[in-house]
């Protein structure tokens, strides 16, 4: 899970009159009215699209890539509790299935609000963000976290939460479920493969190694890989170059050498 940078400015469908229209609907019920025209208001394409520029593609919690898979629109406060924020564009967020089933509409905090900011008609995209300080919600925010504080990892793809919040968001999404974890030591996996590749071809071993590891760092950095927040963390740590030692150590090189 990593932070998230939120575009100030909504897309122009979240203000269409439709969204108004159903809003002031679920202001007359006091919930929200579950149709697919009203859910296909916070999948409009322009929602998507932004969704995903601004998520890398990935989802907002595992990291996973989505490119090849429908992404959900995750409502970091659920929609059933919060009707006002079902079309706030800073509650909205991209998820891939499995952690948007597992989240569901769990959602603990030290003061849950249970009646609408009177402001919702008017400044409804910065009211989720804003209700953080005061309820304090259990679940990390994406546009708040500093994840290098609230998770590690291991080579194996093991994610360890680091926090009590990192510890709620880690069991209510299940960041230690098995695709995510065979997902991440692969990619260790095949860096490995690949260095042996370029060993066996004749390159010398601690040019190969050196230079997967930046390239694994890079996509990181460029968020064009999946899982960024793992291989951070494993070169910063230099948890990777420890286990890249251990593996070629029949040729040493140095494992502090910079990345």
């Amino acid at each position: 899970m990593r932070r998230i940078i939120r575009s100030a400015t909504p897309p122009s469908s979240l203000g269409s009159e439709k969204v108004l229209s159903a809003l002031e609907l679920f202001s007359n019920k006091s919930t929200y009215h579950t149709t697919d025209a009203h859910n296909s208001l916070y999948k409009s394409s322009d929602v998507m699209v932004e969704l995903r520029k601004q998520h890398s593609g990935m989802c907002v919690y595992c990291e996973k890539d989505l490119t090849d898979n429908t992404p959900h629109v995750e409502h970091f406060r659920p929609k059933s509790h919060y009707w006002w924020l079902a079309y706030s564009w800073d509650n909205l967020f991209l998820s891939c299935e499995e952690c948007n089933v597992r989240k569901g509409d769990k959602f603990e905090a030290s003061s849950k609000q249970t009646s609408p900011d009177a402001r919702w008609r008017e400044d409804r995209h910065n009211l989720s963000s804003q209700l953080n300080e005061s309820e304090v919600p259990s679940l990390l925010h994406p546009c708040e976290i500093e994840t290098e504080l609230e998770f590690s990892f291991t080579c194996d793809g093991i994610a360890k939460a680091l926090s009590e919040r990192a510890s709620y968001t880690y069991s209510t999404v299940q960041l230690g479920r098995e695709q995510c974890v065979y997902r991440r030591k692969k990619l260790v996996d095949d860096l490995k493969i690949r260095v042996q590749e370029r060993v066996f071809e004749g390159e010398d071993v601690t040019a190969a190694v050196l230079s997967e590891i930046k390239s694994f760092y890079g996509k990181a950095l460029k968020l064009s890989g999946e899982y960024p927040s793992f291989r951070m963390h494993l070169v910063r740590s230099k948890k990777l170059s420890s286990f890249l030692s251990e593996a070629f150590s029949d040729e040493p090189w140095p494992v502090d050498s910079s990345v």
